[in-house]
Formats: structure tokens, C-alpha cells, sequence
């Protein structure tokens, strides 16, 4: 009986992990199992849920009490209980049955593969990978952000769709305030340049920890003395309670100013427009969750400069779709289509002729299926310095750096981040 049903197991282990994802609980964990078999009650949590099924399923680790014997199980998944409903059945004479559910969200996952053989059992979970697996995946992941904080894709502020939009509105929504020796003498800035901007967050979200962290590199290029072509690498590590999540990219803008500011025209004030987009690649083995998201959008900025202080005000939308990707005989798409809204006021406050200090609050709201938080609030501030090089160049390099800190606050989120950046113009 051992050696048949071993395994059996194995395959359905393979498959409960691609479907299910990875987690944690409580506190420490963001994944935890509860099973309930002849041997009493057993609870685990863990941070890679895919690691944690196998060990249920197999009976290792931390639940060798069942193995080879029969049980039912149900998971939390990131704060969320009941996500999933686990009873591994012993029919007898070397066959086996095992059923997966999703209690919390009825008829989005209710499963049964059983038969007299191995082989016949392998062939039935094989079939249900390559057709309908993988679309309950996306199903099921894209329920639980609606619940928990700690969605991958999108629903909360540190979602890829959130730090997409995020990136586009800090960059083309908020105006760098103009130094006193800028306006003093206004020059046209060099061609071509280079940045960097970094970002560090300390989240916490229904009990749950997370660190973030965020680093862009791009490329700014002059076309003329209104428009600008920026190319950009953002990218992104966050640790939820021990799981792991990536993110890379590529976005493409085109800032274009509308009204441009003139000091000895009496024109104070300047309209820029940007449109932008891009691809987000997100991936995360403990969560078994990721995905391609293709982005569009137009930020807009319209800044007043009132001699001794300098109001922007930043409005943005974008769009976001998820790409259907195929890997052999696997298709996953996680059904994403979204849009996001930001609107932001920022104050500058120029001092010591290349210094500047900044205080902004944004407001952003999350609009489509799958979201945690239907919006939240940024509140944050910084300084900077300008390097304009000499005074009597014909051209400025406006090389600057700069650092500050924000907060997140959103349904039962937090977040505390540092941001620094540094550019120049050659």
C-alpha cells in the first residue's frame, strides 16, 4: 500500500503547489496549515507555500504525522483563512483521491482527481495543468488580493501595478523645484543625461511585515527645447514575512512642455505633459504568483512659481493589462485589467541658492477587480541640492541629488519609505 500510493502523492503535491502558490502566517508566517488526520490536530506555517505542500502532502518535515494516512487540511494564505480546502483520500486496493477547494470563494476552485492507477491519476492532474489549472490560478490569486493586503500583482501600494503608476506620477507628476540661482540666470539644460532614483519601505499590512525595495536607472534625452525622451529600468525585491518577489522592466516617456516657464517674460508657471508605458515582469516561486502587466498612461504637471515658494500640482492615469505567456504546453495569463488615478499638490521651498526642500501629499485610487484598498494616501517631504556647475557656462549641467521620506496609508497598511536620487546632465 506505501509503495503504490508514494507516488501518487508526489504528482499531486506537484500540482497543488503550481496551483496554489506560495505563503505565509500570522506575525511570522505568512503561510500556515492547519491538518486534521487520526493523529490529532497539526498546524505549520511556513514561507514558501509550494514548500509547505509538499511537506502535507508527503507526510516530511513538520508533518510527518501524516503520512500515508488520510486527512483534511485547509491553508491561510497572507492573513486570508480557508483560502484553500485540502482532503487527501485512502480508497483502497492502491488507489487514491484528492480533492481541492476553495471554501472562502465558492466555485472558484473545486477539484477531484482520482483512479484505480498511478498512471491514470497522473494523466487526469497532466490534463488539468495544461488546461484549466493555470486560469484557477489566476482566479484564485486575484480573489485573495481582494482580501489580503499582500497581493503580488495589484491592490495594494506595493503591488507591480502600484509601483508602475508610482514611478511614472514621482517622475513627470511632481516638478524639482527650481533653485534661487536658477531663476536668477535661467539656462537651457545639456542633451543628454543620466539617473537614478532608490527607494527602501518598511511595510506593515494585517499584521504582516514586508521589506521593499526599489531601484530605477534611466535615461534622459533631449530631442528639443520642449520635448524629452526618458528611458527607464525599474526594478524591485520585496520581502513578505520571508517570501520573495521580483520585479523588472522596461518604461519608455516622452515629457513634452506645453507652456514653458520665462522668468523675463513674466511667466512663471509651466504645462507639461507625459505620456508613458511600458512591461512589468513579476515573479515570486514562494508565492507562485507573477505574471507580464503592459502599461499606458499621461501624467500631467502644471507648477506656479510665487518667487519664494514653487506649488505643482500632478494628475495621472494609467492602464494596466496582463499579457498571456506560454511556456511548452503552459498558458498563464492572471487576468489582470486595471487602472489607476493619482492626484498630488507639492510645495518647494528654494534656500542658500542650490538648495531646495519639498513637503507633497498624493492621493491614489485603484480602480478595476482585485483590489485590497480601493485607495490611499502619500504623505512625504525631502531636500535636494543642485550641481549647475559654473556660473558663467552658456549651458547648465543641472546635476542634482536628493533625499526624503514618505508614508503609505491605506486599509489596515502602513508604509515608511526612505528615497534618494541623483541625476546629471552632460
Amino acid at each position: 500500500m506505501k509503495t503504490a500510493s508514494k507516488p501518487l502523492r508526489l504528482t499531486f503535491s506537484t500540482a497543488a503547489a503550481f496551483i496554489l502558490g506560495g505563503v505565509h502566517v500570522s506575525a511570522a508566517d505568512l503561510f500556515e496549515i492547519s491538518a486534521n488526520s487520526a493523529s490529532g490536530l497539526l498546524s505549520v506555517g511556513g514561507k514558501s507555500l509550494p514548500d509547505l505542500v509538499d511537506n502535507m502532502i508527503n507526510g516530511t518535515g513538520k508533518f510527518q504525522s501524516l503520512e500515508n494516512v488520510p486527512f483534511n487540511a485547509q491553508l491561510t494564505y497572507a492573513g486570508v483563512n480557508n483560502a484553500l480546502f485540502f482532503n487527501v483520500s485512502d480508497l483502497g486496493g492502491g488507489a487514491w483521491q484528492a480533492q481541492l477547494s476553495s471554501p472562502f470563494h465558492p466555485g472558484l476552485i473545486n477539484r477531484t482527481f482520482s483512479g484505480q492507477s498511478r498512471a491514470e491519476v497522473e494523466t487526469q492532474i497532466q490534463d488539468y495543468l495544461k488546461r484549466d489549472g493555470l486560469s484557477d490560478l489566476a482566479r484564485f490569486l486575484k480573489a485573495i488580493s481582494e482580501q489580503s493586503a499582500h497581493g503580488t500583482m495589484v491592490g495594494n501600494p506595493n503591488s507591480t501595478t502600484a509601483l508602475t503608476a508610482n514611478y511614472s506620477f514621482t517622475e513627470y507628476g511632481m516638478a524639482m523645484t527650481e533653485t534661487a540661482e536658477e531663476k536668477e540666470d535661467p539656462k537651457e539644460a545639456t542633451g543628454v543625461g543620466m539617473a537614478m532614483v532608490g527607494d527602501v519601505g518598511f511595510i506593515k499590512a494585517q499584521g504582516i511585515e514586508a521589506n521593499s525595495y526599489s531601484f530605477t536607472p534611466f535615461l534622459p534625452m533631449k530631442l528639443s527645447s520642449r520635448v524629452r525622451l526618458d528611458i527607464g529600468v525599474p526594478m524591485n525585491y520585496t520581502e513578505v514575512g520571508g517570501a520573495q518577489v521580483f520585479r523588472g522592466g522596461l518604461q519608455l516617456a516622452m515629457p513634452i512642455l506645453v507652456v514653458k516657464r520665462n522668468y523675463k517674460e513674466g511667466r512663471p508657471w509651466l504645462w507639461q505633459v507625459t505620456p508613458h508605458g511600458g512591461t512589468q515582469i513579476a515573479g515570486s516561486f514562494d508565492l507562485v504568483a507573477g505574471g507580464v502587466i503592459n502599461s499606458a498612461g499621461v501624467t500631467s504637471l502644471i507648477a506656479y512659481d510665487f518667487g519664494k515658494f514653487e506649488i505643482s500640482m500632478g494628475n495621472h492615469i494609467s492602464f494596466h493589462e496582463s499579457l498571456e505567456i506560454s511556456i511548452g504546453d503552459y498558458t498563464f495569463d492572471p487576468q489582470i485589467s486595471n487602472q489607476i488615478v493619482k492626484n498630488g499638490i507639492k510645495v518647494g521651498v528654494p534656500f542658500a541658492k542650490r538648495w531646495y526642500a519639498e513637503a507633497y501629499a498624493i492621493d491614489t485610487e485603484l480602480l478595476g477587480s482585485g483590489n485590497f484598498m480601493s485607495r490611499y494616501t502619500t504623505l512625504g517631504g525631502g531636500v535636494g541640492y543642485k550641481f549647475l556647475g559654473k556660473a558663467d557656462s552658456a549651458k547648465k549641467k543641472k546635476g542634482y541629488a536628493m533625499i526624503g521620506a514618505y508614508s503609505n496609508f491605506g486599509t489596515d497598511w502602513t508604509s515608511a519609505n526612505i528615497q534618494f536620487g541623483t541625476g546629471w546632465k552632460f
